[in-house]
């Protein structure tokens, strides 16, 4: 991965955390989830990636699709 701006990495990882665990993955998924959606926030040059499509993705981190 190119890391294309690092704003806001550190709110995707927090806000997926929240997220992760509210959805149901477990404390160990959970971080795993949260930190894919912070690299995928630090490879979207508009630090605002999209995040129905990467909260569809977080699930597939854990094997279990959301």
């Amino acid at each position: 991965m190119t890391v294309a701006n690092t704003v806001g990495a550190s709110d995707a990882i927090c806000t997926a955390l929240v997220l992760a665990l509210r959805s149901g993955l477990d404390y160990a998924d959970a971080p795993a989830a949260a930190n894919a959606l912070g690299a995928g926030a630090m490879g979207d040059p508009s630090s605002q990636p999209h995040l129905v499509h990467n909260i569809e993705r977080v699930g597939s981190v854990s094997g279990r699709p959301r």
